[in-house]
């Protein structure tokens, strides 16, 4: 097995695993291309935009944030208890 097959196994593994904690595997691809083909990576790099920008916010991220916001309400209700 080469690297490329390598890392594309390790690509869909990790889609595997965002499925299973809640992230949308969209916000994972691997693409190959060259160093001459410039265009075609701003085109690919627009679609992964538009396409992170169209999911939102990561589910993760929104969980991670509310957590920290309920922990730190939680440590300024003791400190005026």
């Amino acid at each position: 097995m080469n690297g490329n097959e390598y890392a594309q196994k390790l690509v869909q593994y990790l889609k595997t695993i965002m499925h299973t904690i809640g992230l949308e595997p969209d916000r994972l691809k691997m693409i190959f291309i060259s160093a001459a083909e410039g265009e075609r990576f701003r085109q690919l790099a627009v679609e992964m935009d538009n396409t992170v920008r169209r999911l939102g916010p990561s589910k993760l991220r929104m969980h991670q944030i509310d957590a920290a916001a309920k922990a730190a309400a939680k440590k300024a209700k003791k400190k005026t208890v």
